[in-house]
């Protein structure tokens, strides 16, 4: 049933057009109580009304101001001041009043109400083409430069969208940008994958395998594997019963894993996509659980356990939408943009805030209205190709999870035309929306950082104590730079680390893939650091490359070495390597709040004002100090075992930053750090 404009309007005006469909995000309340408390301190004066008028109008409902305002416009005079007044006041109310007509318009012409259009609904019809399956891998097209600021385009457009004119240029230049991160991009767990999810993480936080499997024993090793997942298994089926008896008993009714081997899949891919999606999570049972898949593989303890507890991908928002009717029509919506932006409460009025939180919510349902389809079943709404955990019914239909290698084909021709049910499109939506928030909390301090380092620093020039020349053998410093290739050197290193926190979600699905293949076999071998599982890594080692030769030609040329440890002592395996770079934003994020608070402490208290003052010179001199320091000893090529691990390559680089974190507590300037909210480096486990 369509909306009148005028109706949509005043609902705009009660502030509850949508407020019962789509809830505000904490962020976004946070946002508003804010500027409502700005506006109660500020409050708005009025020229032409006395204080007895306000308090009429005030205890007015909103016909009765209707009323008032239809007696004073009077006539065409009064008409046009009216209309000038409104457009100078509640412009964008008028111009989402606009927006409602033509789109009611539009309706109206194609027939019905959020159908789609008549060619999106032949893109969706025909099945999907090559340039539909593009290549989604990093690597720079033949002209280099162009790629790398095509990629960049895309990186603005998702993460701060401000017209709708531009918005729309950029779509025209790349209409695939959530083509290619939906590929990769993991679907936002439901409620009930939560349930499974805690657990899984019981299960895994009770469980001793990798003490009792990565060590040198004698005996059959297959066989000790093959015990130890099945006694997982066994914990996770006990979870389930005191979770829910009539759930467990049905699920452990024959006490034969091999019949729930769905089950175990579907549980274990949660886990998986679980911590794609929080990197800072399962930060101690997530290694554990993916050692467990990878034994799980091996041939011989397959066989042993007779089935296969691994599926064979997570379930990304692509995957999902690919089987749905106008799955993929709605991915290349521009519309995307807007209902997946992230509102950032920051030099923003609360009227701002609200106008874009509206339009937010407002693409949002328009794209439910597009494309979810009509006349859907009762048995198609209890979720089609997903399973059921609810408090009376556990239900999995076998080879029918998305993450499954048992699904038939005559099965996925059917699911071809499968419905697309709004609560599919909404969660797709906050699923996209969760990877623009994942982008800006891991790239924000490499950002940050790069803007710090070109405001307070020249390639060609240093001030004095301000140099960012290094020596090797001074200060632990393993490498020797003078000031201009030290900058370049570090300019480098954090462009590399933003690239690789853009492209996290691809290399983490490389990784898996490394990890789990049965055909790449690994050597418990002791590194130097214990005992560590030496893999080779050729998906994500490849994936890195790419991104390096994108780096290395935006910024031109190459300081140091870009080898890159994977498969050896330095970097035994995948894990290892993706492990090492979600520590990133640890690093910077607490350097960056410091200097970000610096000044707000220097005008607090007298007395700290005064100990800057007097110990620094002043905040921005402190500024320069806990920069040029992090610059220089930061990426010196320390931190390592031995002086022939040392060095600029890309694993060092990163190595040396751990190494300045180790001893930031020995620096002068470390009260600041705490004055400033420090707690560590090493966030929560």
């Amino acid at each position: 049933m369509s909306v009148s404009p005028s109706a949509r309007l005043n609902r705009l005006l009660d502030g509850d057009d949508g407020a019962e469909d789509t809830e505000m995000t904490e962020g976004e309340n946070e946002a508003l109580e804010k500027q409502e408390e700005e506006a109660e301190s500020h409050p708005v004066k009025y020229e032409n009304f006395d204080d007895r008028t306000l308090a009429v109008l005030n205890s007015l409902n909103r016909e009765n101001i209707f009323k008032v305002l239809d007696g004073v416009v009077g006539g065409e005079q009064g008409k046009a001041v009216l209309a000038q007044t409104l457009k100078d006041v509640a412009g964008d109310l008028l111009q989402q009043y606009e927006r409602a007509s033509a789109e009611q318009y539009n309706t109206l012409e194609t027939g019905g109400t959020g159908g789609a259009s008549a060619s999106a609904s032949a893109m969706v019809n025909r099945q999907p083409s090559s340039s539909d399956k593009m290549d989604v891998s990093v690597e720079p097209s033949e002209s280099g430069d162009k790629d790398g600021g095509r990629h960049e385009e895309a990186d603005e457009e998702v993460d701060g969208l401000e017209g709708e004119t531009e918005l729309e240029q950029k779509f025209r230049k790349d209409p695939n940008i959530f083509m290619r991160k939906a590929r990769y991009v993991p679907l936002r767990l439901t409620y009930d994958e939560r349930s499974l999810l805690r657990l899984l993480e019981s299960a895994l936080e009770v469980s001793e395998y990798t003490d009792k499997v990565d060590v040198f024993t004698g005996g059959n090793k297959a066989r000790l594997m093959a015990v130890q997942i099945r006694q997982i298994c066994s914990i996770l089926c006990g979870l389930v019963v005191a979770h829910n008896y009539e759930i467990g008993q049905a699920l452990i009714k024959d006490r034969e894993f091999a019949d729930n081997a769905d089950f175990f899949k579907i549980v274990f891919e949660i886990g998986r996509r679980y911590k794609i999606l929080n990197p800072e999570r399962m930060r101690g049972s997530y290694g554990k659980l993916l050692f467990l898949l990878q034994d799980s593989v091996k041939p011989d303890v397959r066989e042993l356990l007779g089935f296969s507890p691994v599926a064979d991908e997570v379930v990304t928002v692509y995957k999902v939408l690919e089987h749905k009717k106008n799955g993929l029509a709605l991915l290349k919506d521009p519309l995307l943009c807007k209902a997946t932006m992230e509102i950032l409460p920051e030099g923003k009025s609360r009227a701002q805030i609200q106008r874009e939180i509206r339009t937010k919510e407002d693409a949002q349902k328009a794209l439910i209205r597009k494309y979810a389809s009509r006349n859907v079943t009762r048995q198609a709404q209890r979720g089609g190709r997903f399973f059921t955990l609810s408090l009376g019914l556990f239900e999995v239909t076998k080879g029918t999870h998305p993450g499954g290698s048992d699904t038939d084909s005559d099965d996925e021709d059917k699911d071809r035309n499968a419905p697309l049910l709004p609560d599919d499109i909404e969660q797709c939506i906050y699923s996209l929306g969760d990877h623009n928030s994942h982008l800006r909390f891991n790239r924000y301090p490499c950002d940050k950082m790069i803007k710090y380092l070109k405001d307070h620093f020249s390639p060609d020039e240093y001030e004095d104590h301000y140099s960012l020349a290094i020596s090797a053998g001074r200060g632990g410093a393993r490498l020797s730079h003078s000031h201009k290739r030290q900058y370049t050197y570090v300019l480098q290193s954090l462009e590399l680390w933003r690239d690789v926190l853009h492209f996290l979600f691809e290399l983490w699905h490389r990784t898996e893939k490394d990890l789990l293949n049965p055909n790449n076999p690994y050597r418990l071998r002791d590194t130097g650091q214990g005992l560590n599982r030496v893999q080779s890594a050729p998906n994500v080692s490849d994936a890195v490359h790419r991104i390096i030769n994108r780096v290395q030609n935006r910024v031109g040329g190459w300081v140091g070495s870009s080898v890159v440890h994977l498969g050896d002592h330095n970097v035994p395996n995948a894990l290892v390597f993706i492990d090492k770079y979600i520590q990133v934003p640890r690093i910077l994020s607490p350097v960056v709040l410091c200097l970000d608070k610096i000044d707000e402490v220097y005008t607090q208290q007298d007395g700290l004002k005064s100990y800057i003052d007097s110990t620094f010179g002043g905040p921005t001199k402190l500024k320069k100090l806990i920069l040029c320091d992090f610059f220089r000893h930061a990426f010196d090529g320390s931190g390592a075992d031995n002086f022939f691990d040392a060095g600029s390559c890309i694993d060092g680089r990163l190595t040396s930053a751990w190494n300045w974190c180790s001893k930031v507590e020995k620096k002068s300037y470390f009260p600041v750090f705490l004055l400033t909210g420090f707690t560590g480096f090493d966030g929560r486990f």
